[in-house]
């Protein structure tokens, strides 16, 4: 017997044998789909009501193709927080914060004001120092001197600097000679250097200023200076490797929302982050800010566990030549608060 699709079972005299018979062929034989259930569930021609019309207009499914509606999808839901947007997703400049190998950049800077000969150096401690991938120059001149000359230098120098004598260590000589005419100018000279690194947790920017000379040492980075130079907080509390008796040392931690701003307009003021905050930004004399209690990364493993011919080995491991994003275990560390160095905060200018 075959299936009859007009009635739940065959016959005039419904019994359970016809009953399990009927069932016994809708199982075997198929369902047979009336016709109006076949024309309904195929798509119908573009601008007609139909089941599965999707969308109006440009979006509006073609005939036999819903398809397209999803593929001319561009959009997400607005996302909020440390990735934004909706189209195109952006990560916040300092929002990441996992345990993967990147690279980013410190600045250090110098100014003093100008008028004839003159020249300005200081031996600096570079955040990243073993892990440092290369250098870059510039220079700014305020009004209304006219500069004729300016001569940058960076040099790697540990000849005659305290504690690198009996041990390796890394630091940099920089300094500048420029001529200004006319009138005096505020003359400041910038280095930048690209690292690898894992985990800024913190941005760390350290300001030397001689009280007398009143001449000003700038160094801003997103690691601690003892980052892959010493890795000891104690040993290098701050980039400086000289301070004088009339020399003073500023610690500011700068929020997610500063540094964020920064790197935005970093590109207003020739790609220097240190720039952008010295126009945009002044230390709050009135700020009195806790010092960071929390781990921060002072260094990346020496070595590593890789296999060989089938067995586990340590084996020390060079960070500069691993790809962006290889997952990485850092070495953290609590910064010790150093007495002599004071702690305040940033705030906008104006």
């Amino acid at each position: 017997m075959a299936y009859d699709s007009t009635k739940p079972v065959t016959g005039s005299s419904p019994v359970a044998a016809d009953v399990r018979e009927n069932f016994r062929a809708l199982k075997e034989d198929g369902i047979v789909i009336g016709a109006d259930l076949v024309a309904g569930k195929k798509d119908p021609a573009a601008g007609t009501a139909g089941l599965r019309t999707l969308g109006t207009g440009a979006l509006q499914a073609g005939a036999g193709n819903v398809v397209a509606v999803n593929t001319a999808k561009v959009t997400n839901a607005t996302h909020t927080g440390d990735v934004t947007g909706a189209t195109a997703l952006t990560i916040g400049a300092s929002k990441v914060t996992q345990a993967k190998l990147k690279t980013t950049t410190a600045e250090d800077s110098m100014g003093k004001s100008i008028f004839g000969d003159d020249s300005m150096s200081d031996y600096i401690v570079p955040t990243g120092g073993q892990y440092m991938l290369g250098k870059a120059f510039k220079y700014t001149k305020g009004a209304p001197g006219t500069l004729g000359a300016m001569v940058i230098s960076c040099d790697d120098h540990a000849s005659g600097v305290d504690g690198l004598t009996t041990a390796y260590g890394y630091s940099l000589y920089h300094a500048f000679t420029a001529s200004v005419s006319v009138e005096a100018s505020v003359i400041t000279s910038y280095i930048r250097w690209d690292y690898v690194n894992a985990s800024g947790e913190l941005v760390w920017l350290f300001i030397k200023r001689d009280k007398i000379t009143k001449e000003v040492h700038m160094n801003l980075a997103d690691n601690h200076p003892c980052f892959a130079t010493t890795r000891d907080p104690v040993k290098t509390p701050h980039p400086f490797l000289k301070v004088s008796e009339t020399e003073e040392i500023t610690c500011c931690i700068l929020t997610d929302d500063q540094w964020d701003h920064i790197c935005d307009e970093a590109e207003n003021y020739g790609d220097s982050k240190l720039h952008a905050l010295t126009e945009l930004y002044e230390v709050d004399e009135m700020s009195k800010p806790e010092w960071p209690t929390k781990e921060v990364t002072v260094g990346l493993p020496k070595k590593i566990e890789v296999e060989i011919d089938g067995k586990m080995v340590m084996k020390p491991v060079d960070w500069r030549f691993k790809p962006v994003g290889t997952k990485i275990t850092p070495i953290k560390k609590v910064i010790p608060k150093p007495d002599y160095v004071i702690c305040k905060s940033l705030k906008k200018k104006g």
